[in-house]
């Protein structure tokens, strides 16, 4: 036994442990934010094939919601291609009634869009991978992007992107988070606006509408993208996800929307997943049937807060909400 155990020990001495190599490290996968994608659309395979999203250009825009910024997301061309692939067949942006499930144009969104089927091709498929790698949320859960042009005076009042209606989260479950692509840097406005954020870092105000400074603002520049989720880590609601697009004051804003899901969404129809909202009949309008707060009252309704929020709405939005 002796014997064997210093045979043992001979061989150890006779290969001490080597320590491995690193002056190559920074190729390993990782080292510099590379992903485990190798692609082969033409705008990565030019570029080497690896997607490369650099954890540098991430910034932390607050916790409540939680919100990253990622600089340089998309490529000027990715962001021309997406523009360019619906300008013939914009058509006026309009929400769900929770209770018909019909379409109808509302007052809360005045934007003009299309929607591309996922996976549509190459380039978006690209687009895609990038923002599962961003969110790390696979493509899978993710609905079609949907491109957006927003023209002076246009806008998207507060509102929120999960579902609380009966049959929201069927497909997928509910929307856990969005990605805003912005597609193009807007002259002034037209920022994405959360106005009951908290815990978020300071901000550059320099530039920024009266809109934009209500919470935290983030200002379109072109490339960059949006992550902010819409639940919390417990599956929550996050109130705090409350958010608006901006009027814009100058200029032209082109976006692209990502609505990402808790699970795997199954593509249904034309792709024309919008956002769902009640709209109470209204009563006849009588005296003292009134909201004490009229700019805001009919939009807040139509996102569906009174059922939502029912203590506070028919008491301050008794028209809007059909209490009296």
């Amino acid at each position: 036994m002796l014997l064997f155990i210093l045979a043992l020990l001979n061989v150890h001495m006779a290969a001490p442990y080597s320590f491995p190599d690193i002056s190559r490290e920074h190729t390993l996968i990782g080292w510099q934010g590379e992903t485990h994608h190798t692609l082969k659309d033409r705008s990565f395979a030019e570029a080497g094939g690896i997607a490369r999203l650099d954890p540098k250009s991430i910034q932390q825009l607050s916790w409540k919601p939680r919100a990253f910024l990622a600089k340089n997301l998309l490529t000027d061309e990715q962001c021309d291609y997406l523009v360019n692939s619906v300008k013939n067949r914009l058509e006026r942006s309009g929400v769900v009634d929770m209770e018909t499930g019909g379409g109808l144009e509302s007052n809360i969104r005045t934007s003009q869009g299309a929607f591309l089927n996922l996976g549509a091709d190459a380039v978006v498929r690209d687009i895609e991978r990038r923002i599962a790698d961003f969110s790390m949320i696979p493509a899978e859960n993710g609905e079609g992007l949907q491109v957006l042009r927003y023209d002076v005076g246009q806008e998207y009042q507060q509102h929120f992107d999960y579902f609380f209606h009966a049959g929201g989260q069927d497909n997928g479950g509910n929307r856990l988070a969005t990605v805003l692509l912005y597609l193009n840097t807007v002259e002034d406005g037209g920022e994405t606006a959360f106005p009951d954020a908290k815990d978020f870092g300071e901000q550059a105000f320099t530039g920024m509408s009266p809109c934009g400074l209500k919470g935290l603002g983030v200002r379109p520049r072109k490339g960059d993208a949006l992550l902010f989720f819409s639940l919390k880590p417990t599956g929550e609601l996050d109130r705090h996800s409350l958010h608006a697009g901006c009027p814009v004051l100058r200029g032209t804003k082109w976006t692209a929307t990502k609505w990402l899901h808790v699970g795997k969404f199954s593509m249904l129809g034309d792709n024309k997943i919008q956002h769902v909202v009640h709209v109470p009949p209204k009563p006849p309008m009588t005296p003292g049937c009134k909201d004490n707060d009229v700019k805001f009252c009919d939009g807040w309704a139509q996102q569906g807060e009174c059922d939502v929020n029912p203590s506070f709405m028919h008491k301050e939005c008794r028209y809007s909400c059909g209490t009296c």
